[in-house]
């Protein structure tokens, strides 16, 4: 996860889906002063592990898809267990 603009739309997108993505960063042994700087470089690892974990506890399958793509209006909120955050335009 590179750019500071992807590391706030995980923000959004987590708060959206009911996490705490501070939670889901210190969970995934990311420091939370990587958000301010976007030079840097987040090991691919920790990436990985906050997606995967964070799409776990959402029980939202294309979190990752949904944090690149990231645009409110494409969002949905669905009461089921499973959720899927990316709709068809």
């Amino acid at each position: 996860m590179n750019g500071g603009s992807q590391r706030l739309h995980f923000l959004e997108v987590a708060r959206l889906v009911g996490l705490n993505p501070y939670q889901q960063l210190r969970d995934a042994g990311i420091e939370q002063s990587v958000l301010l700087d976007p030079d840097i470089m987040i090991p691919a690892e920790a990436v990985a592990r906050l997606l995967e974990t964070s799409a776990r506890s959402a029980a939202v399958e294309d979190l990752g898809l949904g944090i690149q793509r990231f645009e409110l209006r494409g969002y949905e909120r669905d009461p089921r267990k499973t959720r899927c955050l990316v709709t068809s335009s």
